[in-house]
C-alpha cells in the first residue's frame, strides 16, 4: 500500500517490518520511574519525550533536557519532568478495560496480514497516530553540551553547528515555541550520570533550547580534573528519530 506519490507505507510481504501506533501519552515528574501502563517493553514498546518544561534561558536550565537515570525492570526515570509518547506494535497492542484490543472499532477496519496471516497492521488498535518527521543515524552528531558547549570551553556556535537535531518553525516566537513543543525526541536509549565526581556524563542525550528555539544532542563526559581526567565528548551512537503526535 502506497500513499500520495508513491511514499511507502505498508507491505504484506515484508516479513520483519512492523507497524506501530500511540499507546499512551502522559507526564511523569523527574526522578519518577515510567509504569507499565505507560511504557513496556517486553511488548516491544518505542519511547518518545520531550521536556515538559518550556523555560527560556540566555545560558542554561537543568529542566529542559531529555536524558534517563536510572531504569528498573526496563522502566526509565528522568533526570527532568518530560511529557512522553510510547508507540507499540499491532500485534502487542493491549487491551482495554472492557476486554478487547480492539479500541477504534471492532468490525470495521484495515487489516493486513502476512502469507502467513501474521497481522502487520491493523487499524482498529490505535486512535491517534504518531508522524516520523526526521531520522539520524548513529555518528550524524559531534556531542557537547548545551552547559559546557566542548573541550576548552568552545563555543556556543561551534557547539549548534554540530548538534541542531531540530529547529523549530514560525512567524513569531510564540509559535516556534509551540512548534518546539509538539517534537518528541525518541529517548530510550538515552543516559545520564549527572554529578559522579563533581563532573556530569550524558550519552545520547538532547536539551531543548527555548531561548534558540532548537533541540541539541548532548554527548559528553565532563572530564575530572584533579585526576587528569579530560571533558570528551561523545557522538550519538544510536539512531535518533523525531515525531510528533497527529
Amino acid at each position: 500500500m502506497e500513499g500520495n506519490g508513491g511514499i511507502f507505507q505498508v507491505d504484506s510481504s515484508a516479513t520483519n517490518t512492523r507497524w506501530a501506533g500511540l499507546k499512551a501519552t502522559g507526564a511523569v515528574a523527574a526522578n519518577t520511574f515510567m509504569t507499565t501502563a505507560q511504557m513496556n517493553t517486553a511488548n516491544g514498546d518505542l519511547l518518545f519525550a520531550r521536556p515538559t518544561s518550556t523555560t527560556s534561558s540566555s545560558s542554561f536550565t537543568s529542566a529542559n533536557y531529555v536524558a534517563i537515570t536510572g531504569n528498573s525492570g526496563g522502566l526509565p526515570k528522568f533526570l527532568s519532568g518530560v511529557t512522553f509518547a510510547t508507540l507499540q506494535t499491532t500485534g502487542g497492542a493491549t487491551a482495554t478495560s472492557g476486554g478487547s484490543s480492539n479500541i477504534n472499532g471492532s468490525d470495521y477496519g484495515v487489516l493486513i496480514q502476512e502469507a502467513d496471516g501474521t497481522v502487520t497492521f491493523d487499524s482498529r488498535k490505535f486512535t491517534t497516530g504518531f508522524e516520523l518527521i526526521q531520522i539520524y543515524d548513529g555518528g550524524a552528531f559531534t556531542g557537547g553540551s548545551r552547559e559546557h558547549y566542548a573541550a576548552g570551553g568552545g563555543s556556543l556556535a561551534t557547539y549548534q553547528a554540530g548538534n541542531t537535531v531540530y529547529t523549530a518553525t514560525g512567524s513569531t516566537n510564540s509559535e516556534k515555541a509551540a512548534d518546539l513543543s509538539s517534537v518528541y525526541v525518541s529517548a530510550y536509549n538515552s543516559w545520564a550520570i549527572p554529578n559522579i565526581g563533581g563532573s556530569d556524563w550524558f550519552v545520547n542525550s538532547f536539551y531543548y533550547d527555548y531561548y534558540y528555539y532548537k533541540i541539541y544532542f548532548v554527548g559528553f563526559f565532563e572530564g575530572i580534573s584533579t585526576m587528569g581526567v579530560p571533558f570528551t565528548v561523545m557522538k550519538n551512537s544510536t539512531n535518533i528519530a523525531l515525531g510528533r503526535i497527529r
